[in-house]
């Protein structure tokens, strides 16, 4: 068995599914929550992997993790009202002391916008301000990216959300300033999310994670997703993606695993 990791950027419009996804990651999972969307997520859990009972707990940061957040069944929520409440979860995550598999930030638009408030208090943010906002937001983005290699407790998935937005003739996330095209070079993936129609009349969630497509911001530095899927994932599942990544060469066609464990079991 392989134990390749995934960071992944995932982007698209509003209702498109991209908190669907991100909750599809190997539990337990944490989900730092700025959009305060958790009071949603009982729907989202079981959508993914078909399973249902999930749960979610809350976790103040300042506290010690709570005992119920080590089930895979859990998913715990930090609920980010400032910036402290994503550098605080990073710290524990960055001990290795923590039971979780997987990270969520969502968004990484709202996120932006809680360290300009930190920066800039309630005056306008000023030119030097942004230039630290640039520099503290494309630091944490990579510090969270690096716990996949944490020499305690590596994560499997580290997955951060956001929306989306037309810039220079491109669909890319949305968040302001140059982060906006620095931020995807961080990752291994990043997908554009979006929902349609098929043409029997049904409907279905889409990943478009290969950038042929001249109009979105998308790639695959894995390239075993692309050559599994195609440049684009129907119905995508972060948990399956990573049973393709972790399948050995020679199995590489046989079914994704959809049951939201850890490839390892």
């Amino acid at each position: 068995m392989t134990d390749r990791r995934l960071t992944i950027l995932i982007h698209g419009e509003t209702g498109a599914g991209k908190s669907w996804l991100a909750n599809s990651a190997p539990g337990p999972r944490l989900v730092l929550d700025a959009e305060g969307r958790a009071d949603y997520l009982h729907d989202t859990l079981a959508d993914p992997s078909g399973k249902t009972g999930q749960r979610i707990v809350y976790w103040n940061p300042r506290d010690d993790i709570p005992a119920e957040s080590s089930d895979p069944s859990v998913t715990t929520v930090v609920d980010v009202q400032e910036f402290s409440d994503v550098a605080m979860p990073y710290q524990w995550l960055a001990s290795g002391k923590h039971p979780f598999n997987s990270v969520v930030i969502d968004s990484l638009t709202e996120v932006q916008q809680r360290l300009i408030d930190k920066v800039a208090g309630t005056s306008q943010l000023q030119h030097n301000g942004w230039g630290e906002v640039l520099r503290e937001l494309d630091a944490y983005i990579r510090k969270f990216r690096d716990l996949r290699k944490n020499k305690v407790r590596p994560l499997w998935a580290v997955v951060i959300v956001a929306g989306s937005q037309e810039k220079d003739g491109k669909q890319r996330p949305l968040v302001q300033g140059q982060i906006a095209t620095r931020a995807p070079f961080h990752f291994d993936v990043v997908g554009y999310m979006g929902k349609r129609f098929t043409p029997e009349g049904g409907k279905e969630r889409y990943l478009v994670i290969d950038g042929f497509d001249a109009a979105l911001v998308a790639k695959d530095n894995t390239h075993y997703l692309t050559d599994h899927y195609g440049d684009t994932i129907i119905n995508p599942s972060l948990s399956a993606m990573l049973a393709v990544l972790n399948t050995p060469e020679q199995d590489a066609s046989a079914p994704a695993n959809t049951t939201g464990e850890t490839p390892n079991g």
